[in-house]
């Protein structure tokens, strides 16, 4: 699914992400798939599960 970064806090390595269908999914670093540190208002695509984000890319550099 795709989605947008609304919030994410360093502090904590969680954040929130908007998906397309319009339901907020938290999730964690540990599932960021990228060195640099998740950003406000980027461009991602995850999979849902459990109601969380999972296997999180920037949009256009999925597999």
């Amino acid at each position: 699914m795709k989605g947008l970064i609304k919030a994410y806090s360093e502090a904590v390595n969680a954040g929130i992400i908007t998906g397309e269908d319009g339901r907020c999914y938290p999730f964690t670093k540990g599932v960021w798939g990228h060195k640099a540190a998740p950003a406000n208002d980027a461009e991602v695509v995850f999979t849902v599960e459990r109601g969380r984000a999972v296997q999180v890319v920037r949009d256009g550099h999925a597999k």
